[in-house]
């Protein structure tokens, strides 16, 4: 798995880039210039997300039947897992995709 590059100037983003375009910064720390997640990496993001929710998280309820604690924890757990492994899945461009 590997890190996006700036689609202008082709840096190579850090983790710690490509975490921060999660949450605030959407320029390309090298060029300044904006950067937006193309429209294949979003939904590629978007499928482990979607697991999670609708497919393991059901699964879980049903055959381990946790305690609203225990259910609570594993939920925080894989958001904090799917955080930290979104950023290997973008992809930048420099034009702005419509996203359905």
């Amino acid at each position: 798995m590997k890190l996006p590059t700036c689609a202008s100037c082709q840096h190579s983003f850090t983790y710690g880039e490509a975490m921060r375009y999660q949450f605030s910064r959407r320029k390309c720390p090298a060029c300044k210039q904006k950067q937006f997640i193309t429209k294949s990496s979003f939904v590629t993001a978007g499928i482990p997300s979607a697991l999670i929710v609708f497919v393991l998280l059901p699964i879980i309820q049903i055959f381990w039947g946790p305690s609203f604690m225990e259910y609570f924890l594993v939920v925080i757990g894989l958001f904090v897992f799917l955080t930290l492994f979104l950023p290997f899945l973008y992809v930048f461009s420099e034009k702005q995709e419509p996203i359905p």
